[in-house]
């Protein structure tokens, strides 16, 4: 299976780890510009901009739009704010900013993933010093958990580890064996994370935990297929 690793800066170890179809291309726009949405108008921004200049308006506000569209017999359905990310597809919009009957079609795309935060929907965008890696993992993994008398944890109550194979980093098969080890939490509000181990650092992460490092290395080689 394939997964996205999302990494926020250089200076982070861990990643974001994401299922990529739960990734999507957007429009990226940005959230300062002023932007309405045209529905249902069959005129093309061209057209439009030709009336603009020839009335000499200033259009402010979805009012002023929707005056100067009815004023000229200009069909629509509604006149709606361009919400943050939209999907990428044809829609006439204008920009009360440029002053611009626009396509926001022509604006660029960038991917968004979108995910519960608890009780709020936390928006992530691959821009800037975000890097996005992808890895394709064995479906097989070795759970690090272990009793604490109530519960199967790693870390304290609720926090989960597991180790997979990695097969190939950005569809580039990996020679010298490396793990990708995925942390979670049943906690709400929490998202997995993860990050990329070789062998021996594997080693380390068993012995910081206190685990019988010769114990899970068997069960590593296992996953190996050795």
């Amino acid at each position: 299976m394939k997964k996205a690793l999302w990494k926020f800066g250089w200076e982070d170890t861990k990643s974001l780890l994401i299922n990529i179809d739960e990734i999507s291309e957007r429009l990226q726009i940005d959230e300062m510009e002023n932007i309405d949405a045209i529905e249902g108008c069959q005129a093309s921004p061209d057209e439009l901009n030709e009336l603009l200049k020839e009335s000499e308006l200033e259009l402010e506000y979805d009012w002023d739009l929707e005056e100067f569209l009815n004023e000229r017999n200009i069909p629509f359905e509604k006149i709606s704010a361009v919400p943050a990310y939209p999907e990428p597809k044809k829609q006439l919009a204008f920009d009360y900013k440029r002053q611009r009957f626009i396509d926001i079609s022509d604006y660029e795309t960038v991917k968004v993933y979108e995910w519960w935060e608890g009780t709020n929907l936390k928006t992530e965008v691959l821009e800037g010093e975000t890097t996005e890696t992808i890895v394709e993992i064995t479906d097989n993994y070795v759970s690090l958990d272990e009793w604490d008398g109530r519960n199967w944890t790693t870390g304290g109550m609720g926090h989960h580890q597991y180790l997979y194979k990695i097969i190939a980093i950005d569809d580039e098969p990996v020679e010298t064996p490396q793990f990708l080890l995925e942390y979670s939490s049943q906690w709400q509000g929490s998202h997995p994370y993860a990050e990329i181990l070789t062998l021996d650092e594997v080693k380390d992460h068993l012995e910081a935990l206190g685990r019988d490092v010769e114990e899970y290395l068997l069960k590593v080689g296992d996953l190996m297929g050795e």
